[in-house]
């Protein structure tokens, strides 16, 4: 079964769901790049023995990269960027991990580009910077230094997803609540009624899942409606025996009742104007709200 959601949620109040703290100390390796690269600049006195400065820039460079390319590959992993699709390949080829970074936000392209051109002259080309180029060097440096502890708090952090409040929401009913999101089951004493808990999966190849308890139907359509979410329902008060639609629990066990069913159920609750009680759903379209999901799972990692 399908359903359609009206987009006004992401208009609401919204909070990261179920923030916790990392386990994860890999994050430290490429402070180690980074360190050793500060040495090599600082050898380099524009003085003495100007070829063996131009060495000693060459691998300073050299570790910047790695340094990046190292933290790159850690939010690669960790993000299953490999498998992020919400851009169409540029000119038949995949996009790059970098260029990703850059569309979700996470880096800026200017020095990044330029860091990659330096290195690849000195790798590629066999050739070194003059130590009169120490001062862009000590830029690169900064900026790849700015790179990583920019990005620490990807590799420092969970989180499952965003909660999205009503206007009309109450927060201080539930202030210092010890909730777990992970976890929870629905209660007669549920205390985020009527949000939505949208959850994004990088490891599922970033599938994105949407549910809620006391919803109201009208945000929802069995209909197509231009530029709504669609939706592939997963559950929709599965759990919930209704005599009123003579059905019963092994009905359930069937899988070609389930959908209709849950059709049912939907027009019960459009014709009499009640909340759904709980519903979870696969966003499969439109890919602009897919991107969007993405991309605001991604700074919750910035700015929460």
């Amino acid at each position: 079964m399908k359903l359609w959601l009206s987009p006004e949620f992401f208009d609401w109040n919204k909070d990261p769901l179920n923030p916790k703290i990392s386990q994860d100390s890999d994050f430290l390796k490429p402070y180690a790049l980074l360190k050793h690269a500060k040495k090599r600049l600082d050898e380099v006195d524009d003085k003495e023995n100007p070829d063996w400065e131009n060495l000693t820039l060459g691998d300073c460079v050299s570790n910047l990269r790695g340094a990046i390319e190292h933290r790159e590959k850690q939010l690669k992993d960790k993000f299953s960027l490999a498998e992020l699709f919400i851009w169409e390949a540029s000119k038949g080829k995949n996009i790059p991990v970098y260029e990703k970074l850059q569309r979700l936000g996470i880096t800026q392209p200017i020095l990044q580009k330029k860091l990659i051109d330096l290195r690849n002259f000195v790798t590629h080309q066999q050739k070194y910077p003059f130590n009169k180029e120490k001062s862009t060097i000590i830029e690169l440096y900064e900026f790849a230094w700015y790179f990583i502890r920019s990005t620490d708090s990807f590799l420092t952090r969970e989180i499952s997803g965003t909660i999205f409040y009503p206007p009309d929401f109450l927060e201080d009913d539930i202030a210092g609540s010890s909730f777990d999101f992970d976890t929870f089951s629905y209660t007669d004493h549920f205390p985020y009624n009527g949000c939505f808990f949208i959850s994004a999966f990088p490891k599922r190849e970033w599938q994105v899942e949407i549910r809620g308890y006391g919803l109201p139907i009208n945000l929802f359509s069995k209909e197509e409606k231009k530029d709504w979410l669609e939706l592939v329902v997963n559950h929709f008060d599965d759990l919930v025996v209704d005599e009123e639609l003579d059905l019963n629990p092994f009905d359930l066990l069937d899988d070609m009742s389930i959908d209709g069913w849950r059709e049912r159920r939907f027009d019960k609750y459009s014709s009499s104007d009640d909340n759904i009680k709980h519903f979870e759903g696969t966003l499969i379209g439109p890919a602009k709200y897919l991107a969007k999901i993405i991309k605001g799972y991604i700074d919750l990692y910035m700015y929460y």
